[in-house]
């Protein structure tokens, strides 16, 4: 009884979104085998294969969760709010044609094929956490990309500092030539440097492009120096479609800067839209997954003790 109280406690306070689950400490319970089922491409690849993918978990969100959880991340009511990703990364994931049809990252469950990944995330909080292994279902669909969604390595951080550093100058440069208020400044100010960009190219014409051209052709050489050479060749990319602007307008120009964004990463194989079938071991590549479909969670170390029992269930599917 006191269990069920703390349960229902924890259940109040918790802040993540609230999501469809079912819930279970029990392998005898009915609606498992039809769950199993479901997942059971994933539950192939763990119990035949040893291939496994992980979510760390703090020790209170264990508590409020138990041992099996089923979940639905895309029947939450609420969106989650991503703490490292920068709103300028998120906007393009959200708009360019590239991404579309794919999980929703603000409603989705994220989990890893590294296990230390997982377990230094279970401990953010300050205390030691718990580890799920996650089976996505056999119809979910699933995004991943090398390492970390956020790692500077991979595209869509390369293309937020891009415009981060284009951004910055645009601005530096509109005050200094008296070309924009600072009333006009604070409004845009909110705003993420991709939503603020179509703003500040309206301040350019055919008689400033140049100084158009040469804020970016700065920004790309500096870019040689410090940066990598995708960040590179994407700001070159841009000063060449300003250089080549016969009649300059902004909209359009906007335009072919997130086209150049979206054909990078056409010709790109780091962000692959994948099923369960093609989890992969972290000797392999260390990957971040996400999807905003069902999937099942068990605790790594309830698994590793009930095995036998899972692996029997799996076996009369």
């Amino acid at each position: 009884m006191l269990n069920e109280i703390n349960k229902l406690i924890l259940a109040a306070s918790y802040e993540n979104p609230s999501l469809n689950r079912f819930y279970s400490d029990d392998l005898d319970e009915p609606n498992l085998k039809e769950i199993f089922r479901s997942c059971s491409i994933a539950l192939d690849l763990a119990l035949n294969k040893n291939i496994l993918v992980y979510r760390g978990v703090s020790k209170s969100t264990y508590q409020y969760l138990g041992d099996i959880v089923s979940i639905d991340p895309n029947a939450s009511s609420r969106e989650r709010k991503p703490i490292a990703s920068s709103r300028t990364m998120m906007y393009l994931y959200k708009n360019l044609p590239y991404f579309k049809d794919w999980p929703d990252r603000y409603r989705s469950i994220f989990f890893t094929n590294n296990y230390k990944s997982a377990k230094d995330f279970s401990e953010l909080s300050g205390t030691l956490g718990h580890i799920y292994l996650i089976f996505p279902y056999n119809t979910t669909k699933i995004a991943c990309v090398w390492d970390d969604f956020n790692h500077s390595a991979n595209l869509l951080p390369i293309f937020s500092k891009c415009l981060y550093g284009i951004y910055h100058k645009m601005i530096s440069y509109l005050r200094q030539n008296m070309l924009i208020e600072e009333t006009e400044i604070k409004t845009i100010a909110p705003l993420s440097d991709v939503e603020a960009m179509p703003k500040l190219l309206k301040y350019f014409n055919n008689e400033n492009i140049k100084d158009l051209y040469n804020i970016i052709l700065s920004e790309a050489k500096e870019a040689e120096i410090y940066d990598s050479e995708d960040m590179v060749e994407i700001l070159y990319s841009i000063a060449s479609k300003v250089d080549k602007s016969k009649t300059y307008n902004s909209a359009k120009l906007f335009k072919e800067i997130l086209s150049s964004f979206n054909s990078m990463l056409e010709s790109s194989s780091q962000y692959k839209l994948i099923n369960s079938s093609m989890l992969t071991k972290a000797y392999t590549e260390s990957l971040e997954y996400w999807t905003d479909e069902p999937c099942l969670m068990i605790e790594y170390e309830y698994f590793k003790e009930d095995i036998n029992e899972i692996r029997k269930i799996y076996d009369n599917l």
